[in-house]
C-alpha cells in the first residue's frame, strides 16, 4: 500500500472529481451507498488517464481547512498511479446559493491523481483509492481502467 503526503488540522467539506454530474466520453460512474464508487474508465494505449483532482476542504471564504490524503490501496498490475501536488480548479457541484460555489472558480492547491498503462498494454487494470479529508469524510474509488 502507498499513500501520498498529507496532514493538517481543521476541515469542512471535500470536493472530489467523482462528484461531477457531467462525465467525459468513455466514463461511466455508478455510485453506491457508503461513499464507495464503482467506476469504468477508458484510456487509449500509451496515454495517461486523469483519475481526479482532490482539494483540501475549504471554508465559506474559500480558505483551506485541513488537508486530504490519497491512499493507493491497490496498485494497477499493468501500469502506474501518480499523485502530484499542483494548482488547478476544484471539481464538483455546488448550488449557486451555496456560498462556497465561488471557490470552484478559483485555482486551488490540491492533488492530481493519474494512471498510465504500461507501454503496449491492452486490457483491463484495476486501481483502488481511498480519499480521506481531515474532517473524516472519505470516498473509496474502485476503478477498472479499460486500456484500448
Amino acid at each position: 500500500m502507498r499513500f501520498a503526503v498529507l496532514a493538517a488540522s481543521g476541515a469542512l467539506a471535500l470536493t472530489v472529481s467523482a462528484c461531477q454530474s457531467t462525465q467525459p466520453a468513455g466514463v461511466t460512474r455508478v455510485w453506491t451507498t457508503g461513499r464507495v464508487s464503482l467506476e469504468n474508465l477508458s484510456v487509449a494505449q500509451d496515454s495517461e488517464l486523469r483519475l481526479g483532482f482532490y482539494v483540501p476542504p475549504f471554508a465559506v471564504d474559500c480558505t483551506p481547512r485541513g488537508d486530504v490524503a490519497i491512499h493507493v490501496l491497490q496498485e494497477p498490475a499493468h501500469g502506474a498511479v501518480s499523485v502530484v501536488e499542483t494548482q488547478d480548479f476544484a471539481e464538483g457541484n455546488r448550488a449557486s446559493t451555496d456560498p462556497r460555489a465561488k471557490c470552484l472558480t478559483q485555482k486551488r492547491r490540491g492533488y492530481l491523481v493519474k494512471y498510465k498503462p504500461a507501454k503496449g498494454y491492452v486490457g483491463e487494470d484495476v486501481i483502488v483509492l481511498d480519499i480521506i479529508a481531515t474532517n473524516g469524510f472519505s470516498v473509496r474509488r474502485n476503478i477498472t481502467a479499460h486500456v484500448r
